[in-house]
């Protein structure tokens, strides 16, 4: 599995245009339209799971219990379905969500539609800290729509 990772790391730097995919493999953050992200693969506990961070940003102090509240809602309500939920860094205080993403199902493409989809989640929530969709229709960004990765 661990070459299977690598391997899918590798295309992933490839779609992107990010170097050092050894240094990604390993966790290495990267930034995806100015949002930090990384993947983590913890081969000796969910040998079947890679993980997508996405880092949300600080909660907005004057809303804190709100916006905790709403966090706590959309962990609820989304988790059966993405395998995705909402944490607060230990180290930073951020909001970070953390996808799962079954490795034997992952391809390049997949992991860039997901990294483009939460960073653009991402920047609508810092501009709102509430979670909703800004076009209505539900669906990840097209090919037409890329998101720099750097």
């Amino acid at each position: 599995m661990e070459q299977k990772f690598r391997q899918l790391i590798s295309e992933f730097c490839d779609l992107t245009g990010l170097e050092e995919p050894d240094a990604i493999a390993d966790g290495k953050s990267f930034n995806v339209d100015e949002v930090e992200c990384a993947i983590i693969y913890q081969n000796h506990i969910t040998p079947e799971d890679i993980y997508c961070y996405i880092d949300y940003g600080l909660p907005p102090g004057d809303q804190i219990s709100v916006v905790y509240d709403y966090l706590l809602k959309a962990n609820y309500l989304q988790f059966c379905s993405t395998k995705a939920t909402f944490s607060l860094s230990p180290h930073t205080g951020h909001v970070i969500l953390v996808a799962a993403v079954q490795l034997v199902e992952a391809t390049g493409k997949l992991l860039i539609e997901q990294f483009s989809y939460h960073a653009q989640q991402a920047l609508t929530w810092r501009d709102h800290y509430f979670l909703f969709d800004t076009d209505g229709s539900g669906t990840l960004p097209s090919d037409n729509h890329r998101i720099p990765y750097s």
